[in-house]
């Protein structure tokens, strides 16, 4: 059998019986001693740096995901933490440990995302095509404690707090809800738990922020648009 051949066949099947076994049939042959020493220098080495390799990229992806994880989950108009408006579905993936996620808004349409944790948050980053048909960051959601505002609002909280930590409030419908804007956190809205059918149509109520103090966040809403209360 030519030296190439064998050098092949004990890189390929791998086991150290038979390079022992071959190793003792070439003995007799010095080409075949030679032959199997170029095996064992220039055939294993290759996967022991490939070995190397992939323990690097596994502690840099478990670095990422630490990251998120670890990292604090502060929501700002721009996002939650490191997950951010307009950043694409593929550079989400990479910087943070995801799950493909579908679900409605109560609208009917059904809508596409990606849930992550970031710090002991788990928030779903909505997904759409933009301009140049990638798929990006659109909208951010926030259903569970953990993430919460400079001023420490998050789900859970009641509206007195949200107007004690953040100025004006004045109310909005949305997604069939009584939702809580402040101006003083641009880019963000507060699902509430306040009566829809007691407050949907007062306008007055609405535009005076008059919700219930009582009333709870329920969500928070990252979208990056301008918000402002009537004068």
């Amino acid at each position: 059998m030519p030296p190439s051949t064998v050098c092949r066949a004990a890189g390929y099947l791998g086991h150290r019986a038979l390079r022992r076994a071959l190793h003792r049939a070439l003995r007799r042959a010095a080409p075949g001693l030679v032959a199997l020493a170029a095996c064992h220098g220039d055939e294993e080495r290759p996967p022991e740096r490939d070995s190397a390799a992939a323990r690097a990229d596994s502690i840099a992806a478990a670095a990422l995901r630490d990251a998120c994880s670890v990292g604090p989950a502060q929501v700002t108009g721009e996002g939650v933490g490191t997950v951010r408006l307009g950043m694409t579905a593929e550079q989400l993936r990479r910087r943070c440990e995801t799950t493909d996620t579908a679900f409605t808004l109560g609208e009917g349409a059904l809508e596409r995302g990606l849930a992550v944790h970031v710090g002991q948050a788990r928030v779903v980053a909505l997904l759409g095509a933009d301009s140049t048909g990638d798929t990006t960051v659109t909208r951010i959601i926030v259903a569970r404690r953990g993430a919460t505002t400079k001023g420490g609002i998050g789900v859970g909280s009641n509206v007195a707090s949200l107007r004690l930590r953040h100025g004006r409030l004045c109310g909005l419908v949305g997604e069939g809800r009584i939702v809580a804007v402040a101006p003083s956190v641009p880019g963000v809205s507060f699902a509430t738990s306040a009566d829809y059918s007691e407050l949907a149509m007062d306008t007055a109520a609405l535009r005076s922020g008059a919700l219930p103090q009582r009333a709870r966040i329920t969500e928070i809403w990252v979208h990056g648009y301008p918000t402002s209360c009537p004068q």
